[in-house]
């Protein structure tokens, strides 16, 4: 078999005509050496190579076709059998490195295929060979490799950084003196486009950094994080100096995850991990904030090999098994940390407390949001093993008021609830109580530890705080300082961040006492927003389900203080009022009548009230609108007599409130306000007005005079009705006319009530009958209206009307005369 190979191989390089013919038997040659039987032995294997492997690629290096079919002879077969068995390989390696080399730097510099499969030999190379074997060739093959890294394809790339991690393992010793030029590679691919590279070059900088020895440590992670330096942002930032700032925020989740495992793993296992957790530790914290879940169980597994660590270092053995832990409602913090977590990352805490502290606190700086990471962090990982929480809430409570980033401000607010867990209400309470409050365009520009704080910072810490106190294990103490919490709460003015904290309170999974569920529910009905009534109905369900009449008797209680209000203290309370409102748009069924009532006329007692026309709509929403809110309340509006801010917009409403009304009773008084209204500057008013005065007239007509009012007032008011109509007629603009229909509509209804003296009526009728035969100053609209007028004034019985339309038409143009004739005979 040997000789067939072999004479089948010198054929090729002597019996060919054509170079296809070449390409064909190169071909058969690569199947024979692949399916013969018996294997070829030693010495037939390194005749072929030397003759076809070298003789071919120096005699058709431009061609690829050649080349590749070459090279994966000699990958998959070849090469395994001649540095399995020969006992001196160096020679041999070496010819084959530089043939490699000049390959993929001169021949095949773009030819992606010839680079793959040069890659796969530098692997086979490196996997079937013994680390002694490689020392002779070592700067060759890593010449090689670092060209394939440098000018090579994504894949190969990827090949060659997981070649140096085994030669990492390999050759350890050997490899150091080349890691300058290493490192430069690999922290190029690590910002290489594709995510397999950014992989594999991780780690392998894993490897190469684990195998460093401490005096080349310090530059490598020089080159890696930046220049040294004691600056808490100088690590968090991640500038351009920084190689490891593209990992943390990498868009593939298994780069971030490898780089989170590769600093780990520095960070337990090299010799100068003590030097570097204030570089690195950092880098692990951000990760437990990861977007994907895997990622973050990474980072946890790794902080607890930390703790184990630690544990093991320093003889102190511990278990979780007994300790209670009441999980956090956000993830990833699910687990409590061990004792060596606590501890070392206590350590950690205090060491860069004050540069935390000073980076949250600088509204200027643009890393503010990471430094916010690693403060919640480490809070939870050093639960109440810090000493310092009540210093740290109050810079948080200034950073909140520099914060306008709004996803920073979540994560302060995170810290906040977070201490809320480890430290009592009591121990709290009083940083906040004793706070100077300062608006926040002040406290914005504070950067330094102070109690100036703003009342919004003052109720989103004390809120958050909460959250995190309910949530512990026994919320009892918190109760207990309840009504002092309570106090404070309502002493400031009410507002977003005030409605949130009693939105905190209701959601909280606790049994409330009596008195503080009184004390929440005031304070939620004292704040005018669009979620009230889903809060009052998850108090409702969750509080009242089977108490309905508790809740009634508390809210009879805030009625009750409400009417204690007089009419001064209605000009100043800003809490009343959203309380009123409240109750009424929400709760009117637990209100009577008799009680709203009594608060209402004391509201409309007030000269000058903004609650004039909310409470004319509260009263809409309450269907309160009995003869005594008309003659007390309504009328008041109609006649503007209220001094107010807008009179026709309070007119609108309480004629709006009148036509839900059951009241009927046309009387002077009413009428005198509904006439009162008919003058307004607003068409709608007078349009409205006029509606209600038809509407009264009508159901009159319908169900007797007798029975609704007094017919001599009833009198008196028609005629002073005709009289606003012509009054009406002859000075309103245009647009007014079409309200006049609903009045010339009353006046037919009670002709016979029209009571007027000759002269006055010899007056009116003039001015109608100007106004239809005026054919230059009336319009048609006028003409019309006018005409309608007549038509219903002559259908009375009096006489005194016929006998002044006759004298005017005798004193009248033959047109006039005519027109007051065809009036006369409709009768």
């Amino acid at each position: 078999m040997d000789a067939f190979l072999l004479s089948k191989a010198q054929s090729l390089l002597n019996e060919f005509s054509a170079l296809e013919d070449l390409k064909s038997a190169l071909s058969d040659l690569k199947e024979a050496l692949l399916t013969s039987k018996p294997k070829p032995t030693q010495s037939c294997i390194q005749e072929i190579y030397q003759l076809i492997f070298e003789s071919l690629i120096d005699s058709f290096s431009k061609d690829a076709e050649i080349t590749i079919i070459a090279l994966i002879i000699h990958n998959e077969y070849t090469i395994y059998r001649l540095l399995s068995r020969c006992e001196d390989i160096s020679p041999f390696l070496n010819r084959l490195i530089i043939i490699l080399t000049r390959i993929v730097t001169e021949d095949y510099l773009d030819n992606e295929e010839v680079h793959s499969i040069v890659g796969d030999i530098v692997t086979n190379i490196i996997s079937v060979t013994e680390g002694y074997q490689l020392i002779p060739v070592l700067f060759y093959l890593l010449s090689l490799m670092l060209e394939l890294l440098e000018n090579s394809f994504k894949d190969v790339k990827a090949k060659t950084c997981k070649n140096i991690s085994v030669l990492c393992k390999t050759v350890p010793t050997n490899i150091i003196q080349y890691h300058n030029d290493i490192l430069l590679r690999l922290m190029s691919c690590m910002k290489h486009p594709d995510f397999h590279v950014r992989t594999s070059s991780l780690e392998a900088l894993g490897h190469l950094v684990y195998i460093l020895p401490s005096l080349d440590m310090k530059s490598v992670l020089g080159a890696l994080l930046g220049s040294d330096s004691d600056r808490f942002h100088d690590v968090v930032q991640f500038n351009r100096d920084n190689a490891l700032s593209n990992m943390i925020r990498d868009e593939h989740m298994q780069v971030r995850d490898m780089f989170f495992r590769v600093i780990c793993d520095w960070l337990l296992h090299l010799a100068s991990k003590r030097e570097l957790q204030k570089r690195l530790l950092p880098i692990i914290l951000v990760g437990l904030f990861d977007p994907i879940e895997e990622v973050r169980e990474t980072c946890w597994e790794q902080i607890v090999e930390l703790g184990i660590m630690w544990e093991n270092e320093n003889n102190h053995t511990t278990s979780n098994d007994s300790e209670v832990f009441k999980p956090y409602p956000w993830h990833p913090f699910y687990k409590k940390p061990r004792t060596g977590v606590k501890i070392l990352f206590t350590l950690y805490f205090n060491s860069i407390q004050h540069d935390i502290l000073h980076e949250i606190s600088n509204f200027m700086s643009p890393h503010r949001e990471i430094a916010a990471k690693l403060l919640l962090s480490l809070l939870i990982l050093t639960e109440s093993a810090n000493n310092n929480l009540q210093t740290v809430l109050n810079n948080i409570m200034i950073s909140l008021e520099a914060s306008n980033q709004s996803a920073t401000t979540q994560i302060l607010l995170k810290c906040i609830e977070t201490i809320g867990r480890q430290i009592p209400v009591s121990s709290f309470f009083p940083i906040i109580a004793s706070s100077r409050s300062k608006p926040s365009i002040f406290c914005s520009f504070i950067c330094t530890n102070t109690p100036i704080v703003s009342t919004a910072s003052q109720l989103s810490t004390l809120t958050y705080f909460s959250k995190g106190n309910l949530d512990a294990k026994d919320p009892n103490e918190f109760i207990s300082c309840f009504s002092g919490v309570l106090r404070f709460v309502r002493s400031i003015e009410r507002s977003r961040e005030s409605l949130f904290f009693a939105q905190a309170l209701i959601d909280a999974d606790i049994k409330w006492p009596d008195n503080c569920r009184e004390g929440i529910l005031r304070l939620l009905l004292e704040h005018d927003h669009e979620s009230i009534p889903k809060f009052l109905k998850k108090i409702r369900d969750s509080w009242y389900l089977d108490e309905e009449q508790n809740f009634k008797f508390v809210l009879d209680v805030f009625i009750k203080d409400i009417q204690k209000y007089n009419a001064s203290e209605w000009k100043t309370s800003t809490l009343t009022w959203p309380v009123l409102s409240n109750i009424c748009k929400h709760c009117g069924d637990y209100a009577t009548h008799e009680d709203m009532e009594l608060i209402f006329i004391k509201v409309f007692s007030v000269p000058m009230s903004p609650y004039h026309i909310p409470s004319i709509r509260l009263m809409k929403n309450l269907q309160l609108h009995n003869p005594n809110i008309v003659n007390k309340i309504i009328l008041k509006c109609l006649l503007g007599t209220l001094k107010t801010e807008d009179t026709s917009l309070l007119r609108s409403e309480a004629l709006q409130l009148l036509k839900l009304s059951e009241h009927h009773n046309v009387e002077m008084s009413l009428f005198e306000a509904l006439s009162a209204c008919i003058d307004d500057s607003q068409l709608s008013v007078q349009m409205d007005a006029c509606d209600e005065i038809h509407r009264q007239f009508t159901f009159v007509k319908i169900y007797g005079v007798e029975k609704f009012t007094k017919a001599k007032d009833q009198s008196n008011i028609i005629t002073k009705l005709m009289l606003k109509l012509i009054s009406m007629l002859e000075r309103g603009p245009d647009q007014t006319l079409n309200c006049l229909y609903p009045l010339i509509d009353v006046i037919g209804l009670f002709p016979e009530e029209i009571d007027i003296n000759a002269k006055a009526w010899s007056l009116v009728l003039k001015r109608l009958v100007t106004i239809v035969i005026d054919e230059d100053k009336s319009n048609v609209t006028c003409k019309e209206l006018a005409h309608l007028c007549i038509i219903a004034v002559t259908n009375s019985s009096k006489q005194i009307i016929i006998d002044e339309l006759n004298a005017i038409a005798r004193a009248s143009d033959k047109k006039t005369a005519d027109y007051i004739a065809s009036m006369l005979s409709l009768d």
